[in-house]
């Protein structure tokens, strides 16, 4: 829905390996409202947007990474062209103050939902309805462990600290090193 922010991780590296090529909705692109869209244009925009993409490359399935606007969009997008949708319930659309009755909606409207851990889950059995646990699946997201053997304390320094995670101010690296993500960024 957007160009990638430029964050230090390996979204180029991914990117690299697609097939197909890679598009992006850019609103200011010189794209219109169609007549008659929602007060959520811009939803709504994307949605007709990624209905073309799916008409002209005969997608079959469209999977969003997000509960909020990626789902939202994935969803109408669905509805205008019949293709099923799922997505991933993380972060955001699972915090406190998570729109509830919608969440549960995008739940009951897709083909499935993948969540991150049994707390998230767990989160979205509680909130959103028993009735819909056939629909959410567990993928644990983290490291191979067979990738990064244990060591010893003594064959590493006192100061080292390992931290999984995209490098944006809400995974919270600042507050676990007492640093600008900013100035540790110009470091790696």
């Amino acid at each position: 829905l957007g160009m990638p922010e430029g964050r230090i991780d390996d979204t180029a590296s991914a990117l690299a390996r697609l097939r197909s090529p890679v598009s992006y909705f850019l609103a200011d692109a010189g794209t219109t409202e169609a007549p008659g869209l929602a007060a959520n244009g811009m939803t709504s925009r994307q949605a007709h947007w990624a209905a073309k993409l799916i008409a002209d490359r005969g997608i079959e399935h469209l999977h969003a990474h997000g509960a909020t606007t990626a789902a939202d969009v994935a969803r109408e997008a669905g509805g205008l062209t019949g293709v099923g949708y799922s997505f991933t319930a993380h972060a955001d659309g699972l915090c406190e103050g998570a729109d509830v009755p919608s969440l549960r909606a995008k739940i009951r409207d897709a083909r499935f939902v993948v969540a991150l851990n049994n707390v998230d889950r767990g989160y979205l059995l509680r909130n959103c309805g028993i009735d819909l646990a056939d629909k959410l699946h567990r993928i644990p997201m983290g490291v191979n462990p067979k990738e990064f053997p244990f060591a010893s304390a003594e064959s590493h320094d006192s100061d080292s600290v390992l931290a999984v995670g995209p490098l944006v101010e809400k995974s919270g690296f600042a507050d676990l090193i007492g640093i600008e993500i900013a100035k540790w960024a110009k470091v790696i």
